[in-house]
């Protein structure tokens, strides 16, 4: 749906172009600004002739995009790991909760103790909630990327 050149299915992949692949590695990675992955594409398109063009373009859109769907996929499996691990902080809370709760008012020591240990939990997960936010962003970021530089290579086609 981003790719408004050839099919990608029909592109094959550029084995020994090793300007291509370094230049999608390039390109795929978060730390280059889009302005400057534009430069970049708009210095590989320029000196291709007419006809290698097409090809040789969608040969690079997908190899980015293998490579930011490798990172958004990474991504999506940390978020998981992060909510697995939140639903298991999450089930300690209540736990200690509970045990508060069951606990003899006698024993002010133990049951200062628990709360202060629930407190601490309470606080690194609602610390890790915050990072959620920014965690679920990311793959939407990615998504945007790849259609930006799908557009930037397509704008070089004929």
């Amino acid at each position: 749906m981003v790719w408004a050149g050839p099919p990608l299915d029909d592109v094959a992949m550029p084995g020994d172009d090793r300007a291509t692949l370094a230049l999608a590695g390039e390109l795929a990675a978060r730390r280059v600004p889009i302005e400057e992955a534009e430069k970049q594409i708009e210095s590989f398109a320029s000196p291709l002739d007419a006809e290698a063009r097409p090809a040789t373009l969608a040969a690079l859109f997908k190899k980015t995009l293998e490579i930011i769907n490798d990172d958004r996929a990474s991504i999506i499996n940390g978020i998981k790991k992060f909510s697995r691990g939140q639903r298991t902080l999450a089930d300690k809370i209540n736990a200690r909760n509970d045990e508060i709760q069951a606990m003899n008012g006698d024993d002010i020591l133990a049951r200062d103790a628990a709360v202060a240990e629930r407190d601490w939990d309470i606080r690194i997960f609602e610390d890790r909630r915050q990072s959620l936010t920014y965690l679920c962003e990311q793959p939407v970021l990615l998504e945007q990327r790849a259609f930006a530089l799908a557009r930037s290579m397509a704008s070089h086609l004929d």
